[in-house]
């Protein structure tokens, strides 16, 4: 399981590239209100958000870019 908040810089999508298969359970908006995420919607994340997901462990998470690591 993995905590992540996101940004600008580093996205739902770059969060996804980096851990291959996630499964997003809630997300935390910056307001402070904890959402659950529902398998029936898309949903739609934004910087500020922290969002908690089932990572599928890899032996070996992919790089971060240059301007994360």
């Amino acid at each position: 399981m993995k905590t992540t908040k996101l940004t600008d810089e580093f996205s739902y999508e770059d969060f996804q590239q980096r851990y291959g298969q996630v499964l997003p359970l809630f997300v935390l908006d910056t307001g402070g209100v904890l959402t659950v995420v529902k398998a029936e919607e898309e949903p739609a994340f934004t910087a500020g958000q922290t969002i908690v997901a089932l990572v599928l462990e890899q032996e070996t998470p992919a790089p971060l870019p240059a301007n994360e690591a």
